[in-house]
């Protein structure tokens, strides 16, 4: 419907593929079960043919996983000629078993320079700056649920007119250098996946 439209890129939820909550109380085996290679496995082989079919840009969530059976919360952009970019989530937490990220990404589409993000990555504040300090001009957000989708037009002298775009030329970053590259050890919780209860840790190894 959205291709119908005249839209040229089509961002899906996280774990748009696979869904999501469930996995929570999967087993290492199950989510191996689950995940796939990335970009060899059958779901994204199937979303290039679907943008190849329909001359579009497609980004969508799944679990990966490695030949050395390491999974991930991945997100991928693909189009119709294969794989344009992944993105392993740098702070997932639905599954002990997931192994968080390790990188931004930033790719060019159509001229722009994107980024991704995913969820909670988007709470921490580093991220965010990271990611536009790299390059991107655009990193997509869609609060609609449900079989609802949203269209947006882009146009260069948006990114000027933002009120963030002055806020980021001034800058001062020999305030902060310092500070915000102070050792942090990460602790993460995620009260929702308490069922009920106090908050609890989800352990999570991070590199």
């Amino acid at each position: 419907m959205a291709a119908l439209t005249g839209s040229h890129v089509i961002s899906f939820h996280e774990c748009s593929v696979t869904g999501y909550t469930f996995a929570r109380h999967l087993s290492k085996g199950q989510m191996l079960e689950l995940a796939e290679l990335v970009p060899d496995g059958p779901s994204v082989r199937e979303l290039i043919h679907i943008a190849a079919r329909n001359r579009i840009v497609i980004l969508a969530g799944l679990f990966e996983k490695d030949y050395e059976d390491k999974i991930c919360k991945t997100y991928v952009c693909v189009d119709g000629n294969g794989l344009v970019s992944k993105y392993r989530k740098l702070h997932p937490f639905v599954n002990k078993f997931l192994t968080p990220g390790d990188s931004y990404v930033v790719f060019d589409l159509f001229g722009w320079e994107c980024g991704i993000l995913i969820c909670y990555d988007n709470n921490v504040i580093e991220n965010v700056r990271a990611t536009v300090l790299l390059g991107a001009d655009i990193i997509a957000e869609c609060r609609t649920l449900g079989d609802d989708f949203v269209t947006a037009t882009l146009t260069p002298e948006k990114l000027t007119q933002s009120g963030g775009y002055r806020y980021l030329k001034a800058r001062r970053p020999n305030l902060y250098r310092a500070i915000l590259g102070q050792p942090h050890k990460p602790d993460q919780k995620v009260i929702w996946l308490d069922s009920g209860k106090k908050s609890r840790d989800i352990p999570i190894a991070y590199p």
